[in-house]
């Protein structure tokens, strides 16, 4: 895993992560990227910011309970009648 701390405009260090939401619906309709960029200074923060806004993410879909088609659980996904979605934090 590569980290990678890069500086402002002051010269101080911050660090990067990725939220990325991924939605698909096994190609009944067009597939949805979301990207957020969480920074902060200090490496904990920013990790825990990341993670938090990853499971506010989560709950808003699971709460809205669809993408075109209702969002199945994997054990129960059935192309082209169930929506799918994955959430992934990455340092960048």
């Amino acid at each position: 895993m590569k980290k990678e701390v890069l500086k402002n405009e002051l010269d101080i260090e911050k660090y990067h992560y990725k939220v990325e939401v991924h939605i698909g619906t096994f190609g009944v309709y067009t597939p949805y990227v979301h990207t957020e960029i969480i920074t902060h200074e200090d490496l904990k923060i920013a990790e825990f910011k990341a993670i938090k806004r990853a499971k506010e993410l989560k709950l808003m879909l699971i709460q809205q309970g669809s993408f075109f088609l209702p969002f199945a659980p994997s054990d129960d996904i059935v192309p082209e009648k169930k929506a799918f979605f994955s959430i992934t934090v990455l340092p960048i």
